[in-house]
């Protein structure tokens, strides 16, 4: 209750309690992903806004998933479908790189649909999409710049595995100095098949 005593309407109270349980629901409750990411409000839960973000990794698990769906198809015989799963893969490649690729920093980031820029801050979801090949097959250069930028943020320094996040003052379970396994996993996975 303490989130919406202070808001006026209950379209306000809804909107609240809307972005709330969609943090929930993406698994990162609670991070500062969700919240502001700049003025003097940056990173208060009270402005938490899940719905205005595009989160890069749940883009790069429909793209993994289409190319999925088609391999499956292609062992079940079924040309069409595989042609019309590759279609997808190849769309959702083309929009990750237009939606959350950052050629300034060499990492794939959240889309912030109300300010329309990328969140340009690290979370250990960036590097989704070189887990589910969500960029050109014959791009040898994108793991490399996702490996320097990861080298940049200091995040290869950190002896209990990678953080979820950078922001450990926030109080948020997901930005303290704590590596999800499943996310990390997809790092190491995502490197170990580029080569």
């Amino acid at each position: 209750m303490e989130l919406v005593k202070d808001l006026e309407t209950d379209d306000a109270r809804h909107l609240m309690w809307s972005n709330v349980a969609s943090a929930a629901e993406t698994g990162w409750d609670f991070s500062t992903r969700w919240f502001a990411q700049r003025g003097p409000e940056m990173h208060d839960m009270r402005t938490i806004r899940t719905t205005s973000i595009v989160p890069v990794d749940l883009n790069a698990f429909v793209c993994v998933n289409a190319r999925i769906l088609g391999s499956f198809y292609e062992i079940a015989g079924r040309p069409d479908k595989v042609q019309a799963y590759q279609r997808r893969y190849e769309r959702a490649k083309l929009e990750m790189k237009e939606l959350h690729w950052n050629e300034t920093d060499g990492i794939w980031y959240d889309y912030d649909l109300e300010y329309g820029t990328h969140s340009n801050t690290y979370y250990v979801s960036n590097a989704a999409p070189l887990y589910a090949k969500c960029y050109d097959d014959e791009d040898d250069v994108t793991p490399r710049k996702v490996y320097a930028y990861l080298e940049r943020e200091g995040v290869l320094s950190f002896t209990k595995g990678l953080p979820t996040s950078l922001a450990m003052g926030s109080g948020q379970q997901w930005d303290e100095e704590n590596a999800w396994p499943p996310m990390i996993h997809m790092v190491i996975e995502g490197f170990r098949t580029t080569g």
